[in-house]
């Protein structure tokens, strides 16, 4: 069965601008220090290079909806199982944001190649995501004193968000940085992180450096069949089904987005700041 389906995707435009703003005046009003960049280049505070860094994350979070809403929100597990009986199987979908259209069609009328088109979207969407999580750790890092800690010139190969919200911890727990707004934004995802960023994590390593999907169905359902993290999820989590494991850390990711880009506009607009903050 085909499905036509029509979607408006993520628009971040007022609150870019907003955080952009923001910056501009502290680039003009030259309160601007360039103490993250000292220790690491890549965190010098440049409009041009944070505005690329906001449409990166942007973008990325557009990218997982599409993949979401094409092949995921409607996903045919019976033929993931090896059924015929439903085929052909697709989606007709439009997709807008502003005054922007996409419309994007597939149809698939073989269990096999069905099979193939849901592994490899779900291993983008795993990429994207990770990808959008390291962005947004280095829009923090930009903007506010430098987090994750390391010698001058020995960048980590990657930053992903648990080793930020690991270093968050650390410093807190020294009484380095306090519980101020930003951590406090990044406290009630807290139950989110801990669900799904072990598991992300994993599955991103292993997309990378290998071959195997790790999915595969289980009582008609269409999962992830390796368990990475066993406190959280047991064998038949219904979390751990792909459209129910990409539903949850995509809508969860983009309110992040959205309350982790207003935190950071209300702390740099603080009259008598500067940043990093």
């Amino acid at each position: 069965m085909v499905t036509t389906i029509k979607k408006e995707l993520t628009d971040l435009q007022v609150l870019k601008g907003k955080l952009l703003v923001a910056i501009e005046k502290k680039i003009i009003g030259n309160q601007v220090a360039q103490t993250n960049w000292m220790i690491d280049n890549w965190l010098k505070i440049e409009y041009g290079s944070l505005k690329d860094l906001l449409n990166s994350i942007e973008n990325r979070l557009r990218k997982c909806e599409v993949i979401y809403f094409t092949y995921f929100e409607n996903i045919n597990h019976s033929v993931l199982d090896g059924s015929s009986a439903d085929l052909p199987v697709g989606t007709n979908a439009l997709f807008y944001f502003g005054t922007n259209q996409l419309k994007s069609v597939f149809e698939v009328n073989d269990a096999a190649f069905y099979k193939e088109l849901i592994d490899i979207n779900f291993q983008t969407y795993i990429l994207s995501l990770a990808t959008l999580f390291e962005n947004i750790v280095r829009l923090v890092e930009i903007l506010i004193k430098k987090i994750i800690l390391h010698i001058k010139g020995k960048r980590p190969t990657s930053s992903p968000l648990t080793s930020f919200l690991d270093h968050y911890d650390s410093l807190i727990s020294l009484e380095y940085k306090k519980e101020d707004d930003l951590y406090k934004c990044f406290i009630l995802y807290e139950p989110f992180f801990k669900k799904y960023l072990i598991t992300i994590n994993e599955l991103r390593n292993r997309y990378i450096h290998g071959y195997q999907t790790y999915l595969g169905s289980s009582d008609e359902e269409y999962k992830i069949i390796e368990k990475f993290d066993d406190k959280q999820f047991s064998k038949n989590s219904p979390e751990l089904n792909v459209d129910e494991f990409i539903k949850a850390t995509l809508n969860m990711t983009k309110n992040l987005v959205a309350d982790l880009l207003n935190c950071l506009t209300i702390i740099v607009e603080d009259p008598v700041a500067t940043i990093p903050a």
